[in-house]
């Protein structure tokens, strides 16, 4: 299993131009920065709540991983789906990962906040 900071150098690894790494954690952040110096490979890592998220840049793929779950309400989710967008290139692509063990497609999901997954 591989943790978002080792995602994020394995992005790098395999030619990705910029690779930034935002959590809302200062402690999370500090972590990827300290692996950041001791393996440099150019990563970028920035504490941010993603509802308040700036523009960082333009990118062409955004991983959210084990961070939809955080929305507080339909409100908090709009916005963190928004300045997500905001960072993507036209036809960027958004890869939601959710790791937490009790979730199912086929238990209730987050559709009361307008988002619904659905099984392929």
């Amino acid at each position: 299993m591989c943790s978002a900071e080792c995602k994020l150098r394995k992005g790098r690894e395999q030619g990705a131009a910029k690779v930034v790494g935002v959590d809302i954690s200062q402690e999370m952040v500090e972590v990827a920065r300290q692996d950041e110096q001791k393996n440099p490979l150019g990563n970028e890592y920035q504490v941010f709540d993603i509802a308040k998220l700036p523009k960082l840049g333009r990118f062409d793929f955004v991983t959210a991983i084990y961070l939809l779950n955080y929305a507080e309400n339909k409100e908090h989710l709009l916005k963190m789906f928004q300045n997500i967008r905001n960072n993507l290139v036209e036809n960027g692509r958004l890869v939601a990962l959710t790791i937490n063990p009790d979730f199912s497609v086929k238990k209730s999901n987050s559709t009361k906040y307008g988002l619904t997954v659905l099984k392929q």
